[in-house]
């Protein structure tokens, strides 16, 4: 998802992107969303539906509690990936000046 507010609800960039979700989302069985942080609090072009619509939400754990709080009073499953240190990479980088 592009975009998801509590009041609101799901949005997406695209119309069609919108029109798919919506299709989807009415065959599954389980609708499970995938929304980093950056997604919560902001509204998109199309909107896609209610964030009751979603069964079980997987974010990052930088998503602000208060999001989190209002998905499960609606409803929602809410499952928190804890977020980890970027690995550092040991390989050496070298150039060439040919």
């Amino acid at each position: 998802m592009s975009a998801i507010d509590i009041s609101y609800g799901v949005s997406t960039a695209n119309h069609a992107e919108a029109q798919i979700k919506k299709m989807i989302a009415r065959a599954a069985k389980t609708r499970i969303a995938l929304a980093d942080h950056s997604k919560f609090g902001t509204q998109s072009f199309a909107y896609v539906g209610s964030v009751s619509d979603i069964d079980v939400l997987v974010t990052d754990s930088d998503t602000d509690p208060k999001y989190l709080k209002g998905l499960r009073e609606a409803g929602v499953e809410v499952v928190i990936a804890e977020l980890q240190e970027p690995r550092k990479t040991t390989h050496k980088r070298t150039y060439s000046t040919k």
